[in-house]
């Protein structure tokens, strides 16, 4: 007799040549081959979940329902995708709160997830994390966009999970809001007693996200190397306090001063090259809350030269600090800036956000085309960028932004770009370089980016 040819089923029982095949398979005819028979559906589960993307809030009622309910199929999944396509509105809050409840669910059962992602437009809130406890993931990658953190309760669970993660190399998060206790904590005089454990996160490098969580991170001795930060003041600043005090500034400059004292007191300056801070309060706003503490009662704070006690605190403590933004360039006097500059040895590249410079009436509609009357000329920009290599010659890349209102989704960033380089050739040879130096080479770049809110 002769030899039987190998069935389907058996071909897949050999584990190698199965990932091989069902690896190149789309979801969907994985999901067609999940119906031929037994055998074929054990081989093609674990493939079928381990990657879901869900675009839509009955695909995702499905998904969610289906590993609760056979909670074996939870260990298949390692990334998890709350995508969004092109054009997709924002859901409604009854959805948001339906799907928060769902994930909340589901995460627990997660036990191998180590992608996770959540796009802006499902506005899911962090409650999704509220039983921490019970998550055993071990993520590498968490990205949660447009979350919305209710209070302090949140902010302890999530951080209770993040004690919790090993693994995690890069944390970025975004706030539809602060939370609504924050402030009112901070002007109060209170502060919450939660620390993260000491070394708790060995692998995190990369976090973006609200300063109130980087902070924390900070203060756990984390080896973060790319840091960026909001501050309160890049979020609603739609309400004042009385006599016209905004407390997202006052929340702000306290931030900052507790994070120059965070970065003296803990390691990361080490291993710390990038940071970026949006919401740096401007020169005219600190004038405004030095006036206002003459006639109301404020914290004891000095705010005569925040922006120059921070950039002293990094000179001193970040030593291979390559790039720092996006800072208030004041009109009048630059000379802390200059002084933090010239003890900053490593850096390269320095950004500078110039929206106060502009006429209220131009914020709405920026463009480089604007009068120089409103906005920065060339000339004037290409003598204050070689003005700041004169102090810190190792800086090569000079960025000026100009930051509009953001939409309900997108940030609209103008960009001015001017580059300081020794030759006219980079590819020549290093002899040929010291022969030939032509000073600066400068290009005025407009760049239009798209950023998630």
């Amino acid at each position: 007799m002769g030899q039987s040819k190998a069935s389907l089923t058996t071909t897949l029982d050999l584990e190698p040549l199965s990932l091989l095949i069902l690896g190149s398979l789309r979801p969907i005819d994985l999901a067609s081959l999940n119906l031929v028979s037994k055998g074929c559906r054990q081989a093609s589960l674990p493939i079928l979940y381990s990657r879901i993307m869900i675009y839509n809030s009955s695909t995702a009622r499905k998904i969610l329902n289906t590993i609760f309910q056979q909670p074996k199929y939870g260990p298949f999944v390692n990334t998890l995708l709350f995508s969004s396509s092109r054009g997709q509105t924002r859901c409604h809050h009854v959805l948001s709160r339906e799907m928060t409840s769902l994930l909340a669910k589901v995460l627990p059962i997660l036990s191998n997830l180590e992608y996770l992602l959540i796009s802006d437009v499902w506005a899911l809130s962090a409650a999704i994390f509220a039983r921490y406890q019970e998550i055993s993931s071990n993520l590498g990658v968490c990205q949660l966009y447009g979350i919305t953190i209710s209070g302090q309760g949140r902010v302890v669970e999530f951080l209770s999970l993040l004690a919790k993660q090993k693994a995690l190399r890069t944390l970025k998060m975004s706030l539809n809001a602060l939370p609504e206790d924050y402030i009112n904590l901070q002007l109060s005089g209170q502060q919450d007693n939660f620390t993260l454990p000491p070394n708790c996160l060995p692998a995190l490098t990369v976090f973006e996200g609200p300063i109130f969580i980087g902070s924390k991170l900070i203060q756990a001795q984390t080896p973060l190397e790319n840091i960026r930060l909001h501050l309160p003041l890049d979020y609603d600043t739609s309400f004042t306090l009385e006599r016209g005090i905004q407390p997202e500034l006052l929340s702000s400059v306290l931030d900052l001063k507790a994070l120059g004292a965070d970065i003296a007191c803990s390691h990361v300056g080490k291993t710390l090259k990038t940071l970026a801070l949006w919401g740096f309060p401007s020169d005219e706003e600190l004038h405004d809350l030095q006036y206002a503490k003459k006639e109301t009662p404020l914290p004891d704070l000095d705010v005569t030269d925040v922006l120059g006690d921070f950039l002293h605190t990094l000179a001193l403590q970040c030593p291979h600090l390559r790039h720092i933004g996006a800072l208030p360039l004041p009109s009048k006097d630059c000379s802390s800036i200059h002084e933090a500059l010239m003890e900053m040895h490593s850096l390269r590249s320095i950004e500078f956000n110039v929206s106060p410079w502009l006429a209220p009436s131009s914020i709405l509609t920026p463009s480089l085309g604007i009068p120089h009357s409103v906005f920065p000329s060339p000339t004037t920009l290409k003598a204050i960028s070689m003005e700041m290599k004169m102090y810190c010659p190792t800086l090569r890349y000079f960025v000026y932004t100009l930051r509009p209102q953001p939409s309900a989704r997108y940030h609209r960033i103008d960009r001015v770009v001017w580059i300081c380089s020794s030759s006219r050739n980079d590819n020549m040879n290093t002899h040929a370089k010291a022969a030939k130096q032509t000073g600066w080479e400068s290009e005025w770049t407009d760049l239009w980016l798209l950023m998630s809110g």
